[in-house]
């Protein structure tokens, strides 16, 4: 599998470099570019396209490249009132995250750091099951799962480091963040 963002998906044979289906229709503007990473999850090549005018998250049938299902990021954007160009192209609603698919309470589960907020959804049917609101964009580092709690960074501007444990549903803002940690945090790593 190769994936370029909204330039396009691809499914190639290994043995003869064929390819076997391709897409070029699930668009989004990336601003600076295309960066999150595909993940396979049982029959299905998941993506995400966080860009300046389009958040979403997407499931394909692996062998086919039909879309499974398509959910859009449900935070509610609140950059209107900032006058400053980069904020007006869209810069403070794209992200670059790869998501990561964890067991929870025996199921499946994917959790995918986006801007102004990290969700966690049912990979089978893009079901969102809860999320964490926060004022960062960008993020990009990949989150990690430890002892019941996601651990990820907030983005790249006044990065911070959360702790949210699992469960929950709607916004869990208020109820399921163990710890922040603020400044001096990593952007990137």
């Amino acid at each position: 599998f190769v994936h370029f963002g909204s330039f396009g998906t691809a499914c190639l044979d290994t043995k003869t470099f064929e390819v076997l289906w391709s897409r070029q229709d699930l668009k989004c503007r990336h601003y600076r570019g295309a960066s999150s990473s595909p993940l396979l999850f049982d029959d299905f090549l998941i993506l995400t396209f966080d860009g300046a005018d389009l958040q979403y998250t997407v499931a394909l049938d692996k062998r086919t490249g039909k879309t499974v299902w398509k959910t859009d990021r449900s935070v509610v954007w609140n950059d209107e009132h900032v006058d400053k160009p980069m904020v007006r192209d869209g810069d403070w609603r794209k992200a670059h995250s790869t998501p990561l698919i964890v067991e929870i309470d025996g199921a499946p589960s994917l959790f995918s750091v986006g801007a102004k907020a990290a969700y966690l959804y049912d990979p089978r049917n893009g079901r969102e099951k809860w999320r964490v609101e926060f004022h960062n964009w960008s993020a990009a580092p990949r989150p990690i799962f430890y002892e019941g709690s996601f651990i990820f960074i907030t983005g790249f501007s006044r990065s911070e480091m959360w702790s949210v444990k699992a469960g929950g549903a709607g916004d869990v803002t208020e109820s399921h963040v163990n710890w922040k940690i603020k400044n001096p945090i990593p952007r990137y790593s």
